[in-house]
């Protein structure tokens, strides 16, 4: 008797790549994601230097947000704090307006679950969690002015 996918034995899990001794071992690799790493690290103030409209208390509110969503749609551990570093890189670089930060919020926990998740979160559930103080569309755009600065 054939299963259903809803049935299979492994539905629900989430699957993950093996490790790959043959990169993590290598130093060339290590020093190479490091270099990355302090390339795309914040380095300023940005609330203090860039920001005009947005400050830390509203940061933080967005932040407790975007953690709820993330426990009401039993996301993987990794797309919270990943979704934060890609609101902090964009608030060190572009200046935001408030009444548009919970759109960036929606977008980078869009983003987050696209690049490390394979159940991404959906246009329609964000939408819902802002109120609908945002549309999908505007999500779109938003997503794709994100990706190409």
């Amino acid at each position: 008797m054939d299963l259903m996918c809803i049935e299979s034995p492994h539905f629900g899990k989430v699957l993950r790549a093996p490790s790959d001794s043959t990169i993590l071992g290598d130093r060339t690799v290590m020093a190479g994601m490091l270099d990355l790493q302090s390339r795309y690290t914040v380095t300023c103030d940005y609330c203090r230097q860039i920001q005009t409209e947005v400050l830390p208390p509203m940061r933080k509110v967005l932040a407790q947000w975007m953690s709820e969503v993330c426990e009401e749609q039993s996301c993987e551990d990794i797309v919270f704090p990943c979704a934060m570093n890609y609101v902090d890189r964009f608030l060190a670089r572009t200046d935001v307006k408030k009444s548009q930060l919970q759109l960036l919020g929606a977008v980078c926990l869009l983003i987050a679950s696209k690049m490390r998740t394979s159940r991404p979160l959906a246009l329609e559930a964000l939408v819902y969690y802002t109120d609908y103080s945002v549309t999908a569309e505007e999500l779109k755009v938003s997503f794709a002015q994100l990706l190409l600065p």
